[in-house]
């Protein structure tokens, strides 16, 4: 048996010692200008948590190079690696590793996310979702430069084949909806840092408005992200924010189950899982997020957010009380007793917690002649619009101290700008437009 035949990936093997060196020097750059705060062009430098590992001076990681080939135009490259910035070891799952890589052909720095992904259960590859995004204009989406599924020298995709083997009752015991056929997939985007690395709280509203900006126009081309987390929200190194990860997408014209990071799911969703995944969950899931930023980072002296609202919320027979407990914090307004250490974030966080409460007892089936009050009844109606939600972050963000207002994205098409609200202009820092502008905006609402 050749190595394919044996299960060695033949498009990795061990990087030379002048292309070790490559790595080795543009790292150490990157990691220099990290803690200088600016690179030597003077602008500013965001630290990458866990950057400093990307380089084992242990000798335990090898250093490899890499052959990825563009699925989408058939062209290639080779990356250099040495220690995994992520890794995700399982012997049945995604078994994801994320490198900060050396690109060969474009000389500089670069990161790749290198999985396995499900193949059984109608998701599309990472890297086409990546590809319709931006065929779409979707913006606020860091692009795939290049990958695709895996394929040896022999020209076959790497497949597992453990999905064939497993065995019940009186073998190895494995649940058969776990171990599904997975196919090796690759990609490469350029560097991004995560939502932890935010400098303040006027960057976390903005970050989060790029985000639904990002969110609305996926959604009107007919794509839903279904993993609204703390994990997927990035930040680039022009200070902008990012919806990453797009591996678990849906289209709206395929409706199906929960999915998703459990801890940052809406409250329907973690009562009920089977419940259809739709755009009121994405949302529901932005308010989650930024919440638990805030819990962590702006709140004063010993007033926190209740981490019970987090830390109950796990799989398992208790998972309707973990939903209960996120309906009681929202209902009975917790929130209000919290400081936190800005007056514009907490009315952001405390408008969006009003809606939300609306929308709640608006759909509770034990308080039907509630979804007539008329107050309810509005927010029934413009709920499932991100729109509805940019303009909550975009009032508080014009309110808050920095001399700018919110950055508008640019170099993307007009039509999806357009669709979400986000209006393209000439300067570089702009206001957003006013909710009359925002509530004007069309969006596909039959989707």
């Amino acid at each position: 048996m050749n190595d394919a035949q044996q299960g060695w990936d033949t498009t990795v093997k061990r990087a030379s010692r002048a292309e070790a060196a490559l790595l080795q020097e543009s790292v150490q750059i990157f990691l220099d200008d990290m803690e200088a705060g600016s690179t030597k062009e003077g602008a500013f430098a965001r630290k990458l948590l866990g950057a400093e590992r990307t380089l084992d001076d242990t000798g335990i990681y090898p250093v490899w190079k890499i052959h990825v080939v563009n699925s989408d135009a058939g062209s290639s490259s080779d990356l250099i690696v040495n220690r995994p910035l992520v890794a995700h070891p399982s012997l049945c799952g995604r078994a994801t590793r994320a490198y900060i890589a050396y690109d060969i052909q474009q000389q500089r720095l670069v990161f790749t996310k290198d999985s396995w992904r499900d193949a059984d259960h109608g998701l599309q590859p990472e890297f086409d979702i990546y590809r319709k995004l931006h065929a779409n204009g979707v913006p606020h989406v860091l692009p795939a430069l290049y990958g695709g599924d895996v394929s040896g020298t022999s020209g076959a995709l790497h497949v597992t084949q453990a999905q064939e083997c497993y065995v019940d009752d009186d073998g190895l015991c494995i649940d058969s909806d776990y171990v599904v056929r997975r196919i090796h997939h690759r990609i490469v985007q350029d560097v991004a840092y995560p939502l932890a690395t935010i400098r303040d709280e006027r960057e976390l509203v903005q970050v989060m408005h790029d985000v639904l900006c990002a969110m609305g126009a996926a959604y009107a081309a007919g794509f839903l992200h279904r993993d609204i987390s703390y994990k997927n929200i990035m930040l680039t190194a022009d200070e902008r924010g990012v919806l990453n990860d797009w591996d678990y997408t849906g289209t709206t014209d395929a409706p199906s189950p929960g999915i998703g990071t459990w801890q940052y799911m809406s409250i329907k969703l973690q009562k009920d899982l089977d419940e259809e995944h739709d755009i009121l969950d994405d949302l529901q899931s932005l308010f989650w997020v930024p919440l638990h930023v805030i819990a962590q980072r702006f709140t004063v002296d010993e007033d926190t957010i209740d981490p019970e609202i987090f830390e109950n919320a796990v799989r398992g027979p208790n998972a309707g009380g973990a939903a209960s407990r996120r309906k009681t914090f929202i209902t009975y307004n917790e929130l209000e007793q919290v400081v936190l250490t800005s007056a514009p974030l907490k009315r952001v966080a405390q408008d969006c917690r009003f809606a939300w409460k609306q929308y709640l007892l608006g759909t509770d089936d034990d308080y039907p002649e509630l979804r007539e009050e008329p107050d309810i009844k509005q927010v029934l109606a413009v709920a499932a619009k991100p729109s509805f939600w940019l303009e909550k972050f975009a009032s508080g963000h014009r309110g808050m101290p920095r001399a700018e207002a919110l950055q508008d994205h640019s170099g993307v098409k007009r039509k999806a700008m357009e669709e979400t609200g986000c209006q393209l202009r000439r300067s570089k820092r702009l206001k957003i437009m006013h909710a009359t502008h925002l509530e004007s905006v069309h969006l596909e609402e039959s989707k």
